[in-house]
């Protein structure tokens, strides 16, 4: 099940695996989860839970050698069937608040990756 539009993106964004704990604002109980890609201006994150669109997330995000914190709200969830029968979902998360180093941290990380593969 597809909830939002996925393919709205403006900016480059990197295919990338990278640890995530992230928490509901409301709710505060953290949580792990890994990206899909990432971007400037969110990143898509697979999660084990149905979070719902609309739901703001605390996120901790390891770039290298630093840890980026944001806040993001859920703009677009996918249901994906995993390969023991279970389901697990992708969320397209866009970022609220960010400071702009961390932000700048991600264009580089995107554009380097660009770099290297052309």
């Amino acid at each position: 099940m597809t909830t939002g539009s996925p393919d709205r993106r403006q900016f480059l964004r990197l295919a990338a695996s990278l640890p995530v704990a992230y928490s509901q604002v409301s709710a505060g109980e953290r949580a792990s989860a890994r990206t899909a890609d990432v971007g400037a201006q969110g990143v898509q994150l697979v999660v084990e839970e149905p979070l719902p669109i609309g739901s703001h997330l605390a996120i901790e995000l390891r770039l290298a050698e630093r840890v980026i914190s944001f806040v993001g709200e859920i703009v677009w969830r996918q249901s994906v069937e995993g390969g023991s029968g279970g389901w697990s979902y992708q969320v397209g998360v866009k970022f609220l608040t960010i400071s702009p180093q961390d932000q700048q941290a991600i264009v580089r990380l995107v554009e380097q990756a660009e770099r290297d593969t052309s």
